[in-house]
């Protein structure tokens, strides 16, 4: 035919693209390769970690530079010196090895802050204090 010449002439359609989508039967199939092979998410509401002295370690003999001051053992075993704290902290991890299609992703959000205990005033200070961009 001159259609098939490349010739500019119409042809007949011999099938009509709605009947040949009509019969036309998809099975569907599993393929393991499709499934993620990992996706992690973890959100927490808080999370803090205290940092303690532990006095009863330390050893009793007295210092040599404490000399002629000696503790008096009333104070506490453990002495919390530092506070972490981290407000909301969230963690997603992706990872796909499919040939071509190779991804690896990880994302962690939180806001950060730690204190630091000033022995002279008792009293928690500020030492860091950061939150994610808006």
């Amino acid at each position: 035919s001159d259609s098939d010449c490349g010739s500019q002439l119409p042809c007949d359609q011999l099938v009509s693209p709605i009947a040949l989508a009509a019969c036309t039967r998809v099975d569907s199939c599993f393929a393991p390769w499709f499934v993620p092979s990992l996706g992690v998410s973890l959100q927490l509401a808080q999370l803090e970690v205290h940092l303690c002295h532990h006095l009863e370690q330390l050893g009793t003999v007295p210092s040599r530079k404490l000399h002629p001051f000696l503790p008096d053992r009333k104070l506490p075993q453990e002495q919390e010196f530092m506070v972490i704290g981290s407000r909301g902290p969230q963690v997603f991890m992706r990872q796909w090895n499919n040939g071509p299609r190779h991804c690896q992703e990880m994302s962690f959000s939180t806001q950060l802050d730690c204190k630091l205990l000033e022995y002279r005033n008792l009293t928690h200070l500020q030492l860091l204090q950061a939150r994610p961009p808006l």
